[in-house]
């Protein structure tokens, strides 16, 4: 009989030896570690820029710097264009721009504190001598007091946007700045007891339209890692199709407001779009473990437009924004290299792979 029991004992130690030699579970798509190349800018002195988007060999950027809030650099020619967009409360100035947008040859953005959508024409931005003049599309301010939206994009639709934002009733707002009205749509993914104003406010999220189809992703900001992408059709219907989010925020309450606790992981900070790809940058650390850290990150997720991942970059460099290139070869940021802030350049394959 001792000899009965030793066997499976025996086994079952193996078993676990044979086990905890196992490599690690490796996903279904592939890694890429890659390294930056510091992109030499004439006559190009940066803050600390964050939001950014391309359009052919231009590169706009959002950085607060001698009271202006916007910059532009050709990276083809890697020459540093311009700073536009003057900071203040007067009528051609800005305060607190959120989403930034490209649409027809102009630059266009939306705040938060005054909540307006403005533009600036390229005509205006490159052949102004002083500052350009800047258009606003519609002051929502005006419209609907009570509602605050945070960022947003345009549709192919004429004078249609959709938003996120603090609403009362739902998640996104389809604005109508021609008619002056919007409607709102959709839920937050938890069922708590929390009113639909706080979990705008917990459940931040952004906009970003596709390239050329009638199509956009929402990608959650910080809370957790749902993405959403919402087609629509000229008669305003909707049809969203969502990933599977992996966990949602941890969430505190001070007195009777509940809000993210600082053990909430951060997930995604940024985002770049391409007709083929979305790209995130995806942090994965929470403020009570990382500080301020959490609010960079070195990780860029790779998925199609069907939600279907397509592989992992890890950077050589932590980043609180990106910017991809049309043809997904080449991925941009700014960061302190040295002493001075510097455009930096990865190289992408996956495109070239597939």
């Amino acid at each position: 009989m001792k000899n009965i029991i030793k066997i499976p004992f025996v086994i079952a130690i193996f078993s676990i030896i044979a086990n905890g030699c196992n490599p690690k579970y490796k996903p279904d798509y592939p890694i890429y570690h890659i390294q930056n190349d510091v992109v030499n800018i004439d006559s190009g002195f940066f803050g600390n820029p964050n939001k950014m988007l391309i359009s052919d060999s231009l590169l706009f950027f959002e950085d607060e710097v001698n009271n202006y809030y916007f910059g532009v650099i050709d990276i083809k020619n890697l020459i540093f264009l311009k700073r536009f967009g003057k900071k203040g409360s007067g009528p051609n100035e800005i305060i607190t721009p959120s989403s930034l947008f490209i649409k027809n040859e102009k630059f266009s953005f939306n705040t938060v504190n005054t909540n307006i959508i403005a533009e600036f024409p390229f005509k205006e931005i490159f052949n102004s001598p002083t500052e350009p003049k800047m258009n606003i599309i519609a002051n929502l301010r005006v419209k609907n007091k009570e509602v605050m939206y945070s960022f947003m994009t345009p549709l192919m639709i004429d004078k249609y946007y959709l938003a996120t934002g603090f609403f009362s009733n739902g998640k996104y707002a389809l604005i109508d700045v021609k008619n002056n009205r919007d409607s709102i749509f959709g839920f937050h993914p938890i069922t708590e007891n929390i009113g639909q104003f706080e979990l705008g406010i917990i459940f931040q999220s952004v906009l970003v339209h596709h390239p050329s189809k009638r199509r956009v992703v929402n990608v959650s900001l910080l809370t957790n890692d749902l993405l959403e992408v919402i087609t629509y059709c000229e008669n305003q219907q909707f049809t969203i199709k969502s990933n599977t989010s992996s966990y949602n925020p941890t969430l505190a309450t001070t007195g009777e407001r509940i809000h993210l606790s600082s053990e909430s992981k951060f997930t995604y900070l940024n985002f770049s779009v391409t007709d083929k790809f979305i790209y995130l940058l995806y942090s994965g650390k929470s403020v009570a473990e990382h500080g301020y850290d959490a609010a960079f990150g070195n990780t860029i997720h790779v998925f199609d437009w069907e939600l279907n991942k397509v592989c992992e970059y890890v950077l050589d460099f932590n980043l609180q924004s990106i910017a991809v290139t049309a043809d997904d070869r080449y991925l941009y940021s700014f960061g302190a290299i040295t002493s001075n802030v510097e455009l930096l350049k990865w190289s992408l394959t996956h495109n070239s792979r597939s």
